[in-house]
């Protein structure tokens, strides 16, 4: 699935857009991310949904 930055929306990381494609089904194993022409991502939304950016890099995910 080929997405951009402006469809993730400044408020979602990458992380989070992944979650939510899982929670509502049907999502493909992996999603390509685009600046304008230029990939920049290309993510595996199951693992990439078991993490939440940190300051140092990423950490896991827990929900509250």
């Amino acid at each position: 699935m080929k997405i951009t930055f402006k469809d993730i929306g400044e408020e979602y990381s990458v992380c989070d857009y992944c979650r939510d494609l899982i929670k509502t089904g049907g999502y493909p194993n992996t999603l390509e991310v685009y600046r304008g022409d230029m990939l920049c991502l290309t993510v595996d939304v199951q693992k990439a949904s078991k993490l939440r950016p940190w300051v140092y890099g990423f950490r896991k995910w827990h929900p509250r």
